[in-house]
């Protein structure tokens, strides 16, 4: 085969697999949108529905009462004690309502509701590291690294001038390399989204996935590094979302001085 016809073959893998990740990938972002959204109303709906049921029969109750106790005084039936006491009641009701929100605010929530969607990327996005893990180091050690799973991954040579445009990023049809590529690539794009509140483009989310992924000549040990550093992100998001309501998640220095992203480059 001449060289002519590996290069048109390699040169036709590659924009496959980038157009086949481009549709994947926006694909995926639709989904996990629409299912943030529905969620979210869903979640809320019985919530409001039992408050305005609850609100609504409160009022009417004191409504009639009131209405009552006014027609009593127009057959000069004085009782100021009695409208004094319904007034306290009605306070005493508008208290109680604020009250009941606050608890289904607080039992919604332990994650805030602005937070749900981010919430929901965070928890994915652990599981696909975890994934990614169990394939890289399967017996949990930087010793288990499996080196040739990296390889298939990240192809020696893809993020090379000139050479890498006709070089896949991904061993065509490798089952265990192109799911590490699309799993890292999904949790690196949901970082940058929960830090900048900005979807990554397609381009920067390969750029990234790149920067960060092992390949053949990585060290064990650092690739783990990585993968825990990434973990331990989400790790730290999720707590606070839960414990603080806050979507504040604090950085190591290595992250915040060495590395704006807050990737690790092999």
């Amino acid at each position: 085969m001449s060289s002519d016809n590996i290069l048109a073959i390699l040169t036709g893998a590659l924009e496959q697999t980038q157009r086949s990740a481009d549709m994947v990938l926006q694909d995926a972002l639709q989904r996990r949108r629409r299912k943030q959204e529905i969620a979210e109303e869903m979640a809320l709906y019985p919530q409001k529905l039992a408050m305005q049921t609850q609100a609504k029969q409160a009022e009417s109750a004191i409504d009639l009462q009131r209405q009552r106790q006014i027609e009593q005084e127009k057959y000069n039936i004085s009782l100021p004690l009695e409208l004094q006491k319904l007034d306290v009641q009605r306070s005493k009701i508008s208290a109680a309502k604020s009250i009941s929100e606050q608890r289904a605010k607080d039992k919604s929530g332990q994650v805030p509701a602005a937070q749900i969607g981010h919430y929901t990327l965070a928890q994915e996005s652990m599981r696909n590291i975890d994934d990614v893990k169990k394939i890289l180091f399967p017996k949990g050690t930087p010793e288990s690294f499996n080196r040739g799973a990296a390889v298939k991954s990240n192809i020696p040579g893809s993020n090379l001038p000139i050479i890498g445009n006709v070089i896949p990023d991904v061993m065509p049809w490798s089952k265990e390399g192109q799911d590490i590529y699309r799993q890292i690539g999904e949790a690196l794009a949901a970082k940058q989204l929960i830090k900048t509140g900005v979807a990554a483009r397609p381009d920067e989310t390969r750029a990234m996935t790149k920067r960060f992924m092992a390949g053949i000549e990585s060290n064990p040990e650092s690739a783990f590094s990585a993968l825990n550093e990434l973990g331990e992100f989400y790790q730290n998001y999720i707590s606070n979302l839960k414990t603080k309501g806050t979507a504040d998640v604090e950085f190591t220095s290595s992250q915040v001085d060495d590395d704006p992203l807050g990737l690790l480059s092999e």
